[in-house]
């Protein structure tokens, strides 16, 4: 091969990428302006069949309806109206009840009357006050508390029955006043609120 031929040679090897570059870089912009129109064309929508769509989340403390109010609404969440729902719960509906026959140093039985359109929660758990120079003193177990996590559901009559029997966490109580204090979840208000019974006296 002559020193022209290579020369030539050369030439079209520059050529041909020259060539390859501006194919390429046209190209790209190109699909760079399809991706732009794709993304940018249209907002995204979800649509709704109805005027007001309700989706309602539980959970064990708090409930919430997400209510969609328009036909039409974009991806901003400051769309989607956020509302706590209330409970028609009232502890003056609530009557805790000492059954006078069955108290004793070790133990009693109480009936939870529930009165409220949406019940409490009502389960095993309860503490005991003693009454002291006009004050509500709370009396300290021997040991740990551990009730069962079981939820009561009323009768007929919106009434609870509970067989207490406190021996094994405060042993046998001595002569005084007293009361039962039953803890319960206000979801309206996002707490633990306490309802408590009426006094009952042990003698000996």
């Amino acid at each position: 091969m002559n020193k022209l031929t290579k020369i030539v040679v050369a030439i079209l090897i520059v050529l041909l990428v020259i060539v390859i570059i501006i194919f390429l870089f046209n190209y790209r912009k190109e699909l760079k302006e399809t991706l732009y129109i794709l993304f940018t064309s249209a907002e995204p929508k979800i649509e709704l069949n109805s005027k007001s769509e309700k989706i309602e989340m539980h959970n064990m403390t708090n409930s919430y309806d997400i209510e969609f109010n328009s036909q039409e609404i974009n991806n901003n969440p400051t769309n989607t109206n956020l509302q706590k729902k209330e409970y028609n719960q009232n502890p003056e509906n609530v009557e805790v009840e000492i059954l006078e026959e069955t108290i004793t140093p070790n133990g009693i039985t109480i009936v939870i009357t529930d009165n409220n359109e949406d019940s409490y929660t009502w389960g095993e758990n309860y503490k005991i006050e003693h009454r002291q120079e006009e004050q509500w003193i709370e009396l300290k177990p021997n040991e740990r508390v551990i009730f069962n996590a079981i939820a009561y559901n009323k009768d007929q009559n919106n009434q609870i029955t509970f067989n207490i029997n406190w021996n094994s966490y405060y042993g046998e109580l001595g002569n005084g006043i007293y009361r039962i204090v039953k803890p319960v979840y206000d979801i309206n208000n996002d707490e633990y609120i306490n309802i408590y019974s009426n006094e009952f006296e042990i003698e000996r």
